[in-house]
């Protein structure tokens, strides 16, 4: 076979085409560095989550506790009213008062007139 500068052309220009082609088909490469302060901000909004998490938790807990002496005291009212024995488990806690509303710091402090 002869090389004729045809040929020769158009091996070139397959080799151009396909190194053109692979370089465009190629996978994304991204080279991503994060700043200190995302990392600080990340870690400050995990640990402001657990902590929200933990309140939250908390609070079911003791509306846990509360609904048990709710149910104890309704099972208690419940053998009153058909005259059995009325009496409360010692175990139950007693209910938390009514939570008042907070006074304001004037009133509390004795500066209203």
């Amino acid at each position: 076979m002869e090389l004729t500068e045809t040929i020769i052309g158009v091996i070139a220009l397959a080799f151009t085409l396909g190194i053109g082609a692979g370089w465009m088909l190629k996978p994304n490469q991204t080279i991503a560095v994060t700043s200190p302060d995302f990392e600080r901000a990340k870690t400050l909004a995990e640990a402001r989550s657990s902590v929200v998490t933990n309140e939250i938790e908390g609070h079911l807990a003791e509306i846990e506790e509360i609904l048990a002496v709710l149910a104890a005291k309704q099972s208690a009212l419940v053998n009153e009213i058909r005259g059995e024995n009325a009496s409360v488990s010692p175990t139950a806690k007693k209910l938390p008062a009514e939570n008042s509303p907070p006074r304001d710091y004037a009133e509390s402090r004795g500066q209203l007139l």
